[in-house]
C-alpha cells in the first residue's frame, strides 16, 4: 500500500451518509414466514420442533430484512456495498466483519415492510492487523416498520484491508491480537454447552438465508484471495448461533432484547464451534455471557440480554 493510498478510503467516504443526513432504504420484500423458517432451518435454531404457525423473526435477522434480494442491483445497493466498492478502488480488496451490536425496540412480524436509516459512524486511521492493513468502518442502522414504529437498531464494524500473508487462526483486531472477553465465561452450573460442526453447507446456506452475499462466505477462491485458507462463517450466522445457545441456556422462549458480540479468529468448514456460558439474573433481566471457540482459538465473545418475565 502506497503512502498516497493510506487516506484514500477516508477521503472517499467524506460525502457518505451521516447521522444528520442518513441514507434511507425500504425493504424490497416483506418479512415472511418462509424466510424465517429457511433461516432457522439453516441454523438448526432451537432444540424443539419449529412451530410453523407461530414463527417470530429472530433478533439476529434484523439486518436481513432490508438487504437487497439481488446483490447485483445497483439501484438497491446497501451502504455496505457502496463502501465496499470505494474500498476496492482504494486497493482494500478484502473485508471481514468484527463487531455486532443489535437491540430490539419492537417486534418484527411477518407482513412487515421495514424501512432502514443508515449512516457511517466512524472511520479509523490506517490500522495494521494480522490480516493486513486497512480501516475499520463503523455503521449505524435504525429500523422501523411500515407504520413508522421503531423495531430495532444496529451498530456494526467491518475491517476493509489489503490482504497480507495470513496464518490459519489469525484474528482481526486493531492491535493484531485476539480480543479478550470483558469477563470470564464459564460453564453453566449444569455444564451445558453447544457444539456446532461447521459444515460447508451450513455456512453457505445460512449466508444466503441471511442475504449476506459477500463471496468470502461461499466462494473458496475469493476466500483464498483474502489470504484465508477457506470460506468463513458470516457474522449474522454467528449471531444467530449465539442467540440460539443463549435462549437454550437461559431456558426462555423470548427473543433477546440485545445481542452484542465481537469476533476473534475466523471459523471455517471442518471446525467445531463450541459454545459455553453462564447466566446472570436480576429482577429486570437475565444476561447470558457466551464464548464460542474452535480448535483455532476463540471465535466470538458475546453478551445476550433478555427481559425478565413480566417486564417489557
Amino acid at each position: 500500500m502506497t503512502a498516497e493510498s493510506t487516506n484514500c478510503l477516508v477521503d472517499s467516504l467524506a460525502g457518505m451518509p451521516t447521522q444528520s443526513s442518513p441514507a434511507h432504504r425500504t425493504a424490497q420484500v416483506p418479512v415472511s414466514h418462509h424466510a424465517i423458517a429457511t433461516w432457522c432451518v439453516a441454523l438448526s435454531q432451537g432444540t424443539t420442533p419449529i412451530e410453523w404457525h407461530d414463527l417470530r423473526a429472530p433478533l439476529a435477522m434484523l439486518q436481513t430484512w432490508t438487504m437487497p434480494v439481488d446483490p447485483t442491483a445497483l439501484q438497491q445497493a446497501s451502504l455496505h456495498a457502496r463502501v465496499r466498492q470505494l474500498a476496492t478502488r482504494c486497493g482494500l480488496t478484502a473485508i471481514v466483519a468484527t463487531d455486532y451490536d443489535l437491540e430490539a425496540l419492537g417486534e418484527v412480524r411477518p407482513g412487515d415492510l421495514l424501512v432502514e436509516r443508515s449512516w457511517i459512524d466512524s472511520v479509523s486511521p490506517l490500522k495494521r492487523s494480522r490480516l493486513g492493513r486497512g480501516h475499520f468502518v463503523t455503521y449505524r442502522f435504525e429500523y422501523s416498520n411500515q407504520a413508522g414504529d421503531p423495531v430495532g437498531r444496529l451498530r456494526t464494524t467491518s475491517f476493509y484491508f489489503a490482504p497480507s500473508d495470513v496464518k490459519p487462526g489469525s484474528s482481526v483486531s486493531e492491535t493484531g491480537h485476539a480480543p479478550t472477553a470483558s469477563s470470564p465465561v464459564n460453564l453453566s452450573p449444569h455444564g451445558e454447552a453447544l457444539e456446532v460442526p461447521l459444515t460447508r453447507s451450513l455456512i453457505v446456506a445460512a449466508s444466503f438465508a441471511s442475504r449476506d452475499h459477500e463471496p468470502v462466505h461461499h466462494d473458496h477462491e475469493a476466500a483464498r484471495a483474502q489470504g484465508l485458507p477457506d470460506i468463513i462463517i458470516g457474522i449474522i450466522t454467528t449471531a444467530g448461533l449465539v442467540g440460539r445457545f443463549a435462549m437454550d441456556l437461559s431456558t426462555t422462549d423470548r427473543q433477546p432484547r440485545r445481542l452484542v458480540l465481537r469476533l476473534a479468529a475466523p471459523a471455517h468448514p471442518g471446525d467445531v464451534l463450541s459454545f459455553t456460558g453462564h447466566v446472570e439474573r436480576n429482577p429486570a433481566s437475565s444476561v447470558v455471557q457466551v464464548t464460542g471457540t474452535t480448535e483455532r482459538g476463540p471465535h466470538v465473545f458475546a453478551t445476550v440480554e433478555f427481559a425478565a418475565p413480566g417486564t417489557p
